[in-house]
């Protein structure tokens, strides 16, 4: 058994006895395994130093020429020498990071993540008519790889987008400046669907009233994010809210497949979808879906399914990619989120419980 293991398995198993028994009060026992739990979660340096004081790291590297005379005692045997192993660690100085891509991908005529990504935003833009000077709302830019991408395809056209995931959020900001399209591209931390919660990246302030206000934008975009925002409804009532009259909603979305659904299956798909963080109200038919949007004030709703070259495509690059550089992180850890939805991907494409869709509507 792998040492770390053996030693998390002995503290599982010890700790609870000790409490037990009284040997000392409940909050020293969970510090104690909390701690143990957070360094079995960390990189390699922590246990190779713990390795090195117990002597259990691997032996030095023997030279094979010597080593019959040494067994033979004709060579003194040094004592083994503590050694830190690098291991893999060197892949990190390798690494070359150009895009920061999160969506599912439109694996229609590629196999590469970046390229499928892009492909799904590419989709997303083109549905949304956009053209050179748009302004534009974005629901959840990530790392702000998709704004890049509006930039450097319509100029001089103006983004303001939201997210509530801050570190993701101070990371697009810094490519955003580095591009050179900060007086272009403004972006705000929040709840999507509730305005008076967005703030500034960089300081805590709201976005000027001038900026984001009813009718103020050509195009509402949300690629890959609008199927957690709760509810949907809300979003589409916001989305309608910030359009002018003819503007143009786009997005990506999930909606109910038409495959049979026993009491057990949904069960089992509510569970999974909640991991996900999709809320279940969201999962609807076509037909109420569009009602929805036309309630919010749309009309011209078009709704295309795509998951033939989403989930598949999403799937089997998990799978790609695990095999070509698994080995570089902890698998069982690092790639565990990512196999889950692989599965789960599998399992609703399989059985046609979800559908993926690209959506687009008018602003009445």
């Amino acid at each position: 058994m792998p040492f770390r293991r053996a030693l998390l398995l002995a503290a599982v198993v010890t700790f609870p006895i000790l409490h037990l028994l009284n040997i000392f009060p409940v909050h020293i026992p969970s510090v104690l395994y909390g701690i143990l739990l957070s360094v079995y979660l960390t990189d390699s340096l922590p246990w190779d130093l713990l390795r090195a004081a117990t002597n259990t790291l691997p032996p030095p590297y023997t030279d094979d020429a010597n080593s019959d005379e040494a067994a033979a005692g004709r060579l003194s045997v040094q004592p083994r020498q503590l050694q830190y192993s690098y291991g893999l660690d060197h892949a990190l100085l390798n690494l070359r990071i150009d895009s920061l891509w999160l969506n599912m991908g439109f694996w229609k005529d590629t196999t590469e993540f970046p390229e499928a990504c892009r492909a799904l935003a590419k989709l997303v833009a083109d549905n949304a008519r956009i053209e050179n000077g748009c302004r534009i709302m974005d629901f959840g830019y990530g790392c702000g790889d998709q704004d890049l991408f509006i930039c450097d395809s319509y100029p001089p056209s103006t983004v303001v987008g939201v997210t509530s995931e801050r570190i993701q959020a101070r990371v697009a900001h810094r490519r955003i400046e580095k591009a050179g399209y900060a007086d272009r591209v403004h972006l705000y931390v929040g709840d999507a669907i509730d305005p008076s919660t967005w703030r500034s990246v960089l300081k805590d302030a709201s976005p000027p009233s001038d900026l984001v206000s009813d009718g103020r934008f050509d195009a509402v975009m949300s690629l890959d994010s609008c199927y957690h925002y709760k509810t949907r409804f809300s979003f589409f009532a916001l989305a309608s809210s910030l359009l002018r009259p003819g503007g143009r909603l786009s997005c990506t979305d999930i909606i109910l497949g038409s495959g049979n659904m026993s009491a057990a299956t949904r069960l089992s798909l509510r569970a999974g979808l909640a991991v996900a963080g999709v809320p279940w109200e969201n999962i609807v038919s076509e037909t109420d879906y569009k009602k929805s949007a036309k309630e919010a004030g749309f009309s011209e709703v078009d709704v295309e399914d795509i998951s033939e070259n989403v989930f598949p495509g999403l799937r089997n690059f998990l799978h790609r990619q695990r095999a070509d550089v698994g080995g570089l992180v902890d698998t069982n850890r690092k790639w565990r989120q990512y196999m889950g939805t692989s599965k789960l991907l599998s399992w609703v494409h399989k059985n046609k419980l979800l559908r993926f869709v690209l959506v687009s509507a008018r602003k009445q």
